[in-house]
């Protein structure tokens, strides 16, 4: 099980980074053009929405289920805070993603509730922020508790 959700969740953080960086980049396109808000902009941060909290359900599984690393964190009490390993995992990683994809909710709620004029603007700073800090807290090879770039999985 926990080889499956591991390489679900490694595989969809591609989709996740690849829309952002794509939808930040058309968003601050539109917003410097003044282009008149799209509905299919709407739709466009809708499915990435759902990709993202997906994304974020398959982590919390990890993360509450069947991960070895938050597994031994928990049994360690406070004495996995001198593991760096251990203390990423169990307290950085997730929460920080939390809040990526928080800044990101802000945003498009602004834009579905009409509380801004310049629709592209909010979505292209709240995704690019959200984006920012995705790529600084995901565990990149070379890091100490850095992943491979593509995990395989072979069933």
């Amino acid at each position: 099980m926990y080889e499956s959700l591991l390489f679900l969740h490694s595989w969809l953080r591609w989709v996740v980074l690849g829309a952002s960086a794509f939808l930040t980049a058309r968003w601050v396109w539109y917003w410097f053009r003044e282009t008149a808000w799209s509905p299919a902009d709407a739709h466009y941060a809708r499915i990435f929405n759902f990709t993202f909290v997906f994304q974020l359900v398959f982590g919390v599984a990890l993360y509450l289920g069947v991960s070895p690393y938050t597994r031994m964190a928990f049994a360690q009490g406070r004495a996995f805070m001198e593991d760096p390993i251990l203390r990423y995992w169990a307290l950085e990683h997730g929460p920080v993603m939390i809040v990526a994809l928080g800044i990101f909710q802000v945003a498009l709620a602004r834009v579905r509730k009409r509380k801004t004029r310049k629709p592209y603007r909010a979505l292209a700073l709240g995704l690019g922020t959200a984006l920012a800090i995705m790529l600084a807290a995901s565990p990149w090879p070379g890091l100490i508790y850095g992943r491979k770039l593509f995990r395989w999985f072979y069933f």
